[in-house]
């Protein structure tokens, strides 16, 4: 169950952030069904492109990578395990990009989408339950885990240098 809440909690919150509101309007506002309804509708619409816009991509490199050789990487390899419906996935966006650019040399970054049915098994044998969840792997071996949103870019950096 939290695992459905976690990977889809975008959706839950575009659906509920406008009852709530449109519930509020009603009872402190305005009795009016076609004034609440709108309110709903409108809310849900501008919820529903936002979330198209804000959308984590999958690394563009993924598709040309043999999917069985994923993880057979000479260097360490950051893996960001990401759900494009996943609300701490978008806000982590930000610090994933950051960190990709600022230690791009030190570590190659991958992303996979967990909807992915391509992938089913890689996240499966990882035991992938919460988005985001980044993986130091080190010649296909796991060497540290960090799951939840990521703040800023250093907190993973830390987080995998302590664990070498």
């Amino acid at each position: 169950m939290y695992t459905w809440l976690n990977h889809n909690s975008l959706f839950i919150l575009i659906f509920i952030f406008p009852f709530l509101i449109s519930l509020i309007s009603y009872f402190y506002i305005t009795k009016s069904r076609i004034v609440i309804f709108s309110i709903f509708f409108f809310l849900l619409i501008l919820f529903l492109i936002l979330k198209s816009l804000f959308v984590p991509q999958e690394s563009p490199s993924l598709n040309n990578m043999n999917k069985a050789n994923i993880f057979e990487n000479e260097g360490k390899l950051v893996v960001e395990f990401f759900s494009p419906n996943c609300l701490g996935c978008i806000l982590s966006e930000n610090a994933v990009n950051e960190f990709n650019s600022k230690y791009f040399e030190e570590y190659d970054f991958l992303k996979i989408n967990i909807s992915d049915i391509n992938y089913s098994n890689i996240v499966r044998d990882y035991q992938i339950t919460v988005t985001p969840t980044f993986l130091l792997i080190n010649k296909g071996e796991v060497i540290n885990k960090y799951q939840g949103i990521l703040s800023n870019s250093e907190n993973l950096y830390q987080a995998f240098n302590n664990s070498e």
